[in-house]
């Protein structure tokens, strides 16, 4: 599943993200996860790929886009189950953007960030 954020002038595209299942493995388990959860892994929901183009940055764009990838997981995880969201930072700035909306990073890898839907419900309310 994913989202395009087009240019409503040339339709160019000027943000998206993707959607896919997943799930955390143990080895990935923040200390609180792994605190919690006595299984090998856990479904989750993976936003890849959210993106703005550099000529578009500052704009909320991201914020916007990140919200509604979060609305689409917590809708989802009634269906299919999911425990958490995961996002991969690409550099320490992003990583700062995630962590501002309550994402934790994983016990092995900084740069892997996840956050409990019970988390995700506080963060769009």
């Amino acid at each position: 599943m994913g989202y395009i954020y087009a240019d409503s002038s040339n339709g160019n595209t000027i943000a998206y993200y993707t959607i896919q299942f997943s799930e955390i493995g143990r080895e990935n388990y923040t200390p609180h996860t792994a605190k919690q959860v006595h299984y090998s892994t856990v479904p989750a929901f993976l936003i890849g790929r959210l993106a703005v183009d550099h000529t578009h940055q500052g704009k909320q764009i991201g914020v916007k886009l990140l919200l509604d990838a979060l609305r689409r997981c917590l809708e989802l995880s009634n269906h299919a189950g999911g425990r958490y969201v995961v996002v991969d930072a690409i550099d320490g700035n992003a990583k700062a953007f995630y962590k501002k909306y309550g994402f934790i990073s994983s016990q092995n890898d900084p740069m892997r960030l996840m956050i409990t839907m019970k988390a995700v419900k506080k963060v769009l309310t």
